[in-house]
């Protein structure tokens, strides 16, 4: 039996990376029932909440009858452990990323989770919605019609799908109507989507030119083609290898990658990696100039040539950072925004007519919405549409700037600055609710007029000119 010193300590190395993670579920289940007791003391002892979300995990991995009656208890209100950080296992559990057959067998595991209160959490709505329809919950029906009525789409997603699985009668999920501050649609502007017959192997890429060092490209890589980023190479004009670079904690997003700037031109890149390392800024050698840790949540990073010293790292929030060489410091942005809670995903740093930074993001709150930020009122605005948005990029064009976003629908929007409305496109085959689609991004392939967009979907992606 292992000693309560060391299984704690393999518990707090879980934390540290995604391998120790796996190292320390494979040592978890090597030891079995055995760990269980010391895992009770540990949860009775968890008061940080990151902490609880990796050890309900930890004790899933042991899949025993016995690690079942300890979530089950946790799910009653029986312990330190929340009962709705149980239920978060649940789409790793459904997808088959962990084994349930434990839990999903205890004979108290269907009624503690039907008499769960799920008012304060609209993510365990979804997740409770998921299970029931995988189990065939019928007694579940009547709080997913409730959950039709909810304030988030996404929830109300979740629950017309449950219903039309547990009923056999189609259920959609009412959306917001699609509206921009302003409409002005241009014939021609984008081209149809073409299939692209290729398998990008990168999460993100930026070229870096900085004097007295060769040319440089940056990129991201992937050891799975949706997979979350594994390492950093930067490679010279001939694809040779000049340094390579992998952080010691997980990547968070795909595309957390952006040039850094000073008022003498570049000077390296920022690696968002989440977590406890949050940005890690490296130079032309590969070598990390400074960091910005306990950014847990990083989704990606903007930055623009035309605003020398400034990062933008998006997380839920949107963070702005004034930088150099030798470090980083936040900025102020508090007012910028609309009073509306927004939730972002993604967004783009730019300066507007004065030069003056500002941004737009892409938030999945209660509703899909589009929103500029700007220290200038007059700038601010906010678009909706009516599915979630799964991508959004600008067109950094020599005549205009534009924006556009795909949807979880295939739907493509291009606008302006201003809000206005100047193309839609649809990716055909999509449906809304959907999670095929993985991202989009904006090139200028070498000597064309013309800009390209990149839709990332599962199956083959997809381009659409846009003719500038």
């Amino acid at each position: 039996m292992p000693e309560y010193e060391e299984v704690e300590r393999v518990f707090k190395d879980s934390w540290k990376s995604e391998s120790n993670v796996v190292d320390a579920r494979a040592k978890l289940k090597q030891w079995g029932t055995a760990a269980l007791p010391h895992l009770r003391v540990i949860a009775e002892k968890c008061s940080d909440e990151s902490a609880a979300l990796l050890l309900v995990p930890a004790i899933a991995a042991i899949n025993t009858k016995d690690s079942a009656e300890l979530l089950v208890e946790a799910l009653e209100g029986k312990t330190q452990l929340k009962a709705l950080q149980v239920m978060g296992l649940m789409p790793a559990f459904l997808r088959g990323i962990q084994s349930p057959s434990n839990l999903f067998a205890h004979p108290r595991f269907k009624a503690a989770v039907l008499a769960l209160d799920y008012s304060k959490s609209f993510l365990a709505q979804q997740h409770f919605a998921m299970l029931a329809a995988n189990k065939g919950w019928v007694e579940a029906i009547p709080g997913l019609r409730k959950m039709l009525e909810h304030k988030h789409l996404s929830t109300r997603e979740a629950a017309a799908k449950a219903l039309s699985a547990l009923t056999g009668e189609e259920h959609q999920a009412e959306r917001p109507p699609v509206h921009f501050p302003h409409k002005k649609l241009r014939d021609g502007l984008l081209g149809i989507p073409q299939v692209q017959n290729r398998v990008p192997p990168m999460r993100g890429k930026v070229q870096l030119r900085i004097p007295g060092s060769p040319e440089q490209t940056v990129i991201l890589f992937s050891d799975r083609r949706f997979g979350r980023a594994s390492h950093v190479v930067s490679m010279d004009g001939n694809g040779d290898e000049l340094w390579s670079f992998k952080p010691q904690g997980n990547f968070y997003s795909a595309d957390s990658l952006a040039t850094l700037a000073g008022k003498d031109g570049p000077y390296g890149v920022a690696l968002g990696v989440g977590g406890e390392e949050g940005i890690i800024a490296l130079g032309p050698n590969g070598k990390v100039l400074w960091d910005i840790p306990k950014l847990h949540v990083t989704y990606s990073l903007s930055a623009h040539p035309q605003l020398p010293e400034l990062l933008l790292q998006v997380g839920g929030r949107c963070k702005l950072f004034e930088h150099d060489a030798s470090g980083a410091g936040l900025i102020d942005t508090k007012g910028w925004g609309p009073k509306t809670r927004t939730y972002a995903g993604e967004a783009v740093l730019f300066p507007d007519e004065l030069g003056t930074p500002t941004y737009i993001i892409a938030s999945s709150g209660a509703e899909p919405t589009v929103n500029r930020f700007s220290l200038n009122p007059k700038e601010r605005w906010s678009a909706v549409v009516s599915s979630r948005i799964c991508g959004l990029t600008m067109i950094d064009a020599e005549s205009l700037r534009l924006f556009s976003i795909v949807t979880d629908a295939g739907e493509v929007y291009v606008f302006d600055a201003s809000g206005t409305i100047l193309a839609t496109e649809i990716i055909p085959g999509l449906e809304p609710g959907g999670h095929s689609v993985h991202g989009m991004s904006a090139r200028k392939p070498k000597d064309a007029d013309n800009w390209i967009l990149d839709i990332e979907l599962s199956g083959s992606p997809y381009e659409i000119e846009v003719h500038v």
